[in-house]
């Protein structure tokens, strides 16, 4: 009797194995299949987690739309919970964040910004850009706090302190 590979149970059921995951393509007819070596557990525990992590928010995952294998439509619904594309091209954009959307044909992928801020520190040529998640909320410290409670006028910036008073 075949135990699986990966749970080393005999008592299960099994599934055929694709060693290179069908989002990457069909090799028909010479695909790298296994069979009875991958309990059908585990094979749909690694399809839900390492090749969906792998064919959808991954390097490998832009592939598959460069090469085709996955249409340009589809682009807008990679999940970017692990993947941040950023500009890397000399120009205005540098280090701009962006997700990838099918252009005018819907044949290719493109870049798109994405909504985010952007800074230059004084004498630098190329700007910083910010999306949502990177600014951070306000502080405060006891100074901040007792200004506020004693001034018409608190600061405004996380340690602004305002109008002294005293000393």
């Amino acid at each position: 009797m075949p135990s699986c590979i990966y749970s080393r149970r005999e008592d299960q059921e099994f599934d055929r194995e694709h060693v290179i995951p069908q989002a990457y393509g069909n090799f028909e007819p010479k695909a790298f299949i296994l069979y009875d070596t991958v309990c059908k557990d585990c094979n749909n525990y690694f399809g839900r987690t390492l090749d969906f992590a792998l064919s959808r928010d991954s390097t490998e995952a832009l592939l598959r739309f460069r090469y085709g294998t996955k249409p340009a439509s589809e682009a807008r619904h990679l999940p970017y919970s692990k993947l941040e594309l950023k500009i890397a091209q000399p120009g205005p954009w540098f280090g701009a964040t962006v997700v990838l959307e099918a252009d005018r044909t819907g044949k290719a992928v493109e870049p798109v910004p994405v909504a985010q801020a952007a800074f230059r520190w004084k004498g630098a040529q190329d700007w910083n850009y910010l999306v949502e998640q990177e600014f951070q909320p306000r502080r405060s410290c006891a100074v901040c706090q007792s200004n506020s409670r004693n001034s018409r006028n608190p600061g405004n910036g996380p340690y602004d302190h305002g109008p002294r008073t005293g000393s």
